[in-house]
Order: C-alpha cells, then structure tokens, then sequence
C-alpha cells in the first residue's frame, strides 16, 4: 500500500469520527416521582446497549451523551423502570412510578423501613396470611415454629394463659428475658398478656429483631429482642367488608395414668409390697411404707367416692372433658387518596380442655390516616380496646 492510499484512509477515518462526534449531544433532565413529584437522587441513567451511563444527584438532576435514536433507560429501586427514545430534544424530564410488588417486600425495622432483602440483622418477618387462619386464642400461638429462636413455652394450662416467650433462650438468670412488643411504632412493655390483647385479623405483620439492631433504637429494653406488630391500615377506595369466623373442638388425650379401676390399682400396689417389705434400711423403709400406706388410703377413698357415685368414673373424662374455641371477627376498611381507616370488633371463646374452664376475649380498633395534599403534613389516630375474662375455677380449687 503506498503513502497516497494510507493518507486517503486516514482522512477517511477521522471524516467518519468527526461525523459520529457531531451526532452526539448532551441531553440532560431531571428524575422526579410520579407520587409527590419529589426529586429521586441516585437513579441510573443508562445509554442501552452500551458502557454510558450516569446516576442523578441529590435534586434529580442528570446529564449524559446521547445520539438521536439512542434509548435512554432510567432504572431505580422501589420504582419501575422506564426508557425514553432520544429525539432532537436535549432536555428530558422523567416521572418514575413505585413499583408496588418491590415495595410489598418491605420489612419493619427497629429505625424505619428496609427492604428485606437488604436486611443484614437477624430478623423474620410473619405476614397476616400465615396467622389469620389458624384456630388459636392467642397471636403468639399462632408464632408457635415459625420464629426461628422464639421460644413459647406454655406456663399456665388454662385456657388463654399467658405464657413465657424468650429469644434465643434466656437473658438473665434473676431479671426478665422476656423481648419488647412494640405495637404499630409504640413501645407497650415485656409483659406477654400485651398480645393477648391484639385479634388475629388486626394484623398485617409481625416483624421480629433478634440480635444487636434491636438495641440499636430501643436500648437495654430491646436486649431480649424485639416483636414488633404492625395492625392493617385503611386501603383507597369504596369501604370493603371483612367477617373471619372459625370453630373448633380440643380435647386432652387418652392417658393411662387416669382410666385404671380400682381392682387394676390394688393389684399394682398389692403386687408391691414384697418390694416394700425387703427394704433393710430402717429410715428408708419408713419413708417408702409411710407412700405406701398413703396410697392405699388415696384408693379406699377413691373406692367409697365411687360408691356414693354409682360406680367408678374416668377421671381424665371428669377433669379434662374438652372444650369448643369460637372467634368471630368482622372489619371495614376504605378511605380516599387523602383518607384512610380501618375498623374492627372481634369476639372469641375459648373453653379449654379443663372443667369450667372458659376464657372470653373482646376487641375494638379503630385507625385513622390522613395527610395533606403536598404530604408533608400527615396525623393520625389508632384507638383500641381489649377486655379479657377469664374462669379459672378449677385452678383455684387446686391452689387452696
């Protein structure tokens, strides 16, 4: 190839730069949202297909090079992506609208809201569906191996008991290890008869802190973890109708301890006394004859009871005969663009399993949301009421 033909390519290459060159211009514009026409900072800004790009600054603003035809995509979290085809304009404006399925996937944290995915903590979030159909007397029953580390231990055995919850085990060996239920933002205490208080259908979800991040916002009251409950808000548009009922039947099964007669029972214990009798040891033989003779006084008085009854009864059948539970709920939801509320009243009876057991749970909540046009001003109100009774007679026979 001699010089003429090298020199003749060489202006043809730079003829063919200088003309893309010229092609490209500088399009700039801001990234608002389509909700409250708020700048978006840190939006990518992409030329699609190729390395160009760029990200908007604190107002929303961006710049970027450009060629006519080129598709400019303009891509945010929590908002859904949108792409704008270049024209002769060097100024475009774009409005972003939140995608609602990523912002679904937000949790309720001890310091705001994140998005699940980018929660480092340890934290497992229930949502209503999980809970709102199971037939319990409680919420914390319905949490029952869901929480990974929650551990719900029944302490009272009548129905609507309270019983002990702990994260990740126990605390403190002589204070509490119980962790802090904080309910729609506000702290009410440790104490376990708080959730008893809340119906099932009030709930939109249960977030639960289990490490460090709990301390983070509640201080030493958030050392034991965090259950926070966050109750269902009012929706936008014509007010929507809820009624949630269930019922159900437990009972105590069969345990051979109690449905022996008393023949089955003097013979087990006449069938004992060669044991009894071989004993050396005079303090210890005293001790165990003392039981023994106990015990066969316990079953001549079973005997004569039984007698004076008619005949010999199944004590399990007698003490723990079963129960029904029975809840029934009915809500309202609705609200305008500016406006929202949601209201319930819910019942519940729970009978037991134990004779004239009966535990009865009533509820009443009311939320109001409301803001300004702008957004910038927003109140609210969230009023609820509880009334538990409860018969614990059998209970209270066995104390005195």
């Amino acid at each position: 190839m001699n010089l003429k033909t090298k020199l003749i390519l060489a202006i043809i290459l730079m003829l063919g730069i200088s003309i893309n060159a010229q092609n490209e211009k500088t399009i700039k514009g801001v990234v608002v949202s389509v909700a409250d026409n708020f700048p978006i900072p840190g939006v990518n800004v992409i030329v699609v297909g190729t390395t160009n790009g760029t990200t908007t600054d604190f107002d929303g603003n961006y710049e970027i090079k450009a060629k006519s035809g080129d598709v400019l995509q303009f891509s945010y979290v929590g908002y859904t992506t949108k792409t704008v085809i270049v024209g002769e304009q060097l100024t475009i404006d774009v409005s972003l609208k939140e995608d609602i399925a990523q912002l679904d996937e937000v949790v309720v944290i001890g310091y705001g809201d994140q998005k699940q995915k980018n929660v480092t903590s340890a934290l497992t979030k229930i949502d209503s569906e999980e809970i709102q159909d199971i037939a319990v007397a409680r919420v914390e029953d319905a949490l029952q191996g869901r929480v990974a580390g929650l551990r719900i231990q029944t302490v009272a055995s009548e129905a609507g008991g309270d019983p002990k919850i702990t994260l990740r085990g126990p605390g403190s060996i002589t204070g509490s290890s119980s962790p802090l239920i904080v309910v729609d933002g506000v702290v009410l205490g440790t104490d376990a008869d708080i959730l008893s208080s809340i119906d099932n259908n009030d709930i939109e979800s249960i977030s639960v802190l289990k490490d460090a991040s709990s301390v983070a916002i509640y201080g030493s009251r958030g050392a034991n973890g965090v259950i926070m409950v966050t109750l269902k808000q009012g929706v936008e548009g014509d007010t929507k109708f809820t009624y949630n009922t269930f019922t159900g039947y437990q009972f105590a099964t069969d345990n051979k301890n109690f449905t022996f007669s008393v023949a089955e029972e003097r013979a087990r214990l006449d069938g004992l006394q060669s044991a009894v009798n071989s004993i050396v040891d005079p303090v210890n033989f005293a001790r165990v004859n003392s039981r023994y003779d106990q015990a066969y006084a316990e079953l001549a008085a079973w005997d004569y009871l039984s007698t004076l009854s008619g005949g010999e009864m199944d004590l399990q059948k007698e003490i723990l005969p079963g129960g029904t539970i029975t809840s029934h709920s009915f809500g309202a939801r609705g609200g305008s663009e500016l406006t929202k509320y949601s209201a319930s009243v819910a019942f519940l009876e729970d009978e037991g399993i134990a004779l004239a057991d009966n535990f009865k749970k009533y509820n009443a909540n009311l939320k109001i949301d409301t803001k300004s046009k702008s957004g910038k001003i927003k109140a609210g109100v969230n009023l609820r009421g509880s009334y538990n009774d409860q018969d614990r007679y059998l209970l209270d026979l066995l104390m005195r």
